[in-house]
């Protein structure tokens, strides 16, 4: 699955296993589409049988931004299973730049101040930012 692929190349390893569990909880769901128009399409999605409440997620095809109303992405910074979902099932290969967080990928861009804190210099560490001098 390309979408995983994709995630496998940015997101660190423990990051990674759950975007790929949440995935996985994904393709169980039943995606139902409820309204379609030239751009913005919107779908009810959840398990069939263990979902008491389905969440409803609008997605643009035009900038491919995913809203649901589980609201996961908003709290953790990770897409949920439901939007998931959605891009599966519309041949989304690779995760949206605007949802990938730097903090969870493999390379974080980390800021050092140089000198007289004028000159700023961009910095990639394998993680978290350490070994300033």
């Amino acid at each position: 699955v390309k979408l995983l692929e994709h995630a496998k190349s940015i997101y660190t390893i423990n990051i990674y296993s759950d975007f790929e569990q949440s995935f996985i909880k994904g393709d169980a769901c039943d995606c139902n589409i409820v309204s379609f128009n030239s751009l913005i399409m919107q779908f009810v999605v959840g398990h069939p049988k263990d979902d008491f409440i389905k969440h409803m997620i609008c997605f643009n095809k035009d900038d491919m931004t995913i809203k649901c109303t589980c609201k996961q992405f908003t709290e953790t910074r990770i897409l949920c299973a439901h939007a998931l979902r959605v891009y599966h099932v519309n041949n989304v290969h690779s995760i949206p730049t605007k949802y990938i967080v730097r903090r969870w990928s493999k390379n974080p861009i980390c800021t050092r101040i140089v000198g007289d804190h004028q000159n700023y210099e961009v910095v990639i560490e394998s993680s978290v930012c350490v070994g300033y001098k």
